[in-house]
């Protein structure tokens, strides 16, 4: 058995007009982590799949609400990517752009992408 926790981005640098999905999204990459420590000597593995922003009705209008153009991928070229990310045994699978974010997360770039992230 497996447990697979869909994640964002968000959840490694956070977006201040998205602060409780920000937080809850953090809160599900911290659990997961704690999750995959705490089951290391068992035969269940834990995956996080963080997605970018996928082409989808419901992100397509919060950009338009937001007012900004609309930037995301595929449905069809996240499943590929996460399907491949699992199949491979990667237990942390940042996909497209959030692998940046993931990468920025883990050093000095943080502050600064933070600060992007929110620029106004």
């Amino acid at each position: 058995m497996d447990v697979v926790n869909i994640a964002s981005g968000l959840g490694f640098i956070r977006r201040a007009v998205t602060l409780v999905y920000s937080a809850t999204e953090a809160a599900l990459h911290s659990y997961t982590q704690a999750l995959r420590h705490h089951l290391r000597d068992t035969a269940v593995h834990v995956f996080e799949v963080a997605p970018p922003s996928v082409d989808t009705a419901m992100n397509a209008s919060s950009s338009t609400q937001e007012k900004r153009p609309y930037v995301g991928i595929a449905p069809a070229e996240f499943a590929t990517a996460a399907l491949q990310a699992l199949r491979e045994n990667h237990l942390m699978a940042p996909i497209g752009l959030t692998a940046e974010l993931h990468q920025a997360s883990r050093g000095d770039k943080a502050t600064f992408v933070f600060g992007q992230l929110n620029a106004c």
